[in-house]
């Protein structure tokens, strides 16, 4: 959990920068999407550290949807780069989603009680 919590902190600072420099892959970015993004984002980095169920849950909703989005621009892969990167998303962040359901178990494992 703590990889995951620094991967989205890591991507909260990546959107802040991405915003400020004014880069986009499709369209302008806008302050309001820039915004809950990385409140989005930082929230799940928090949860993620101190290991909440519904933090690991979320962040891996939003894995599945990065995987599911890497996983279709496969389809317009223009050339080797853009197909290595995005095989390499899928990859990691599959990686990630299999390391956190182990997580997510630990987490609401009932403790037993002493005799």
């Amino acid at each position: 959990m703590t990889v995951a919590a620094i991967v989205a902190l890591g991507v909260s600072v990546l959107v802040l920068v991405g915003y400020l420099t004014h880069t986009s892959v499709a369209t302008k970015p806008t302050l309001s999407s820039a915004v809950i993004l990385i409140a989005i984002l930082l929230t799940a980095a928090v949860g993620l550290w101190r290991a909440r169920y519904w933090a690991v849950l979320g962040f891996q909703m939003l894995l599945v949807f990065q995987i599911l989005i890497a996983f279709l621009s496969l389809i317009r892969a223009s050339n080797v780069l853009a197909v290595v990167l995005e095989v390499a998303v899928i990859g990691l962040g599959g990686w990630l989603f299999y390391k956190l359901i182990r997580s997510m178990a630990r987490i609401q494992m009932p403790t037993r009680e002493r005799r």
